[in-house]
């Protein structure tokens, strides 16, 4: 089922205002999303704004623990019918600034943009493995080179019609590892 027609079964349309929503419907990018975060089924990762859970269910097969936080409630009840029996999947609706990394050793997110100060600040004082983010191609031109402790590498361009709705920006999916002493 199309991603738009899997929201509107839900009766869930996404709120570009206040919860920054645009969803990643490209399946390739997903694909290399996970082949980046190289998951081992001894990984603990953190995925901030699990949304439709398309990225968590691929996800979950190859690493021991996610926790997938979700501020947006009404998609409580599609991810969990997705992700629900999944053993290895927590999914916690509410805030990432308030819920933190959970003490995981690798963050993979398609990140909502309206978090990104917030998440590169923690990120920048985290101990982790790697992170492998979707942000938008000027923060990263623009904002990235401020975090003292993080070395990013971009891996590929997103266009807006990756993500539905289309954001007004182009993005790019990173790698994300600390520098070394």
């Amino acid at each position: 089922m199309r991603l738009h027609n899997l929201l509107k079964k839900e009766g869930i349309e996404p709120d570009l205002v206040s919860l920054d929503q645009c969803f990643m419907k490209n399946p390739e990018i997903i694909r290399l999303i996970i082949k980046t975060a190289d998951l081992k089924k001894s990984d603990v990762v953190c995925e901030i704004g699990a949304g439709t859970g398309i990225l968590t269910i691929k996800m979950s097969r190859l690493c021991r623990k996610i926790f997938a936080v979700e501020k947006d409630a009404r998609l409580y009840n599609l991810l969990s019918s997705l992700l629900g029996k999944k053993e290895n999947v927590e999914i916690i609706i509410g805030d990432a600034k308030k819920c933190g990394f959970f003490n995981a050793n690798k963050i993979v997110s398609n990140l909502p943009y309206g978090i990104l100060d917030w998440f590169f600040e923690e990120l920048d004082n985290y101990d982790f493995d790697l992170a492998v983010v979707t942000i938008p191609l000027k923060f990263y031109e623009k904002q990235l080179s401020k975090y003292n402790t993080l070395v990013p590498e971009i891996i590929k361009m997103v266009e807006p019609c990756d993500f539905y709705p289309q954001p007004g920006v182009r993005s790019v999916v990173i790698k994300v590892k600390k520098k070394k002493n």
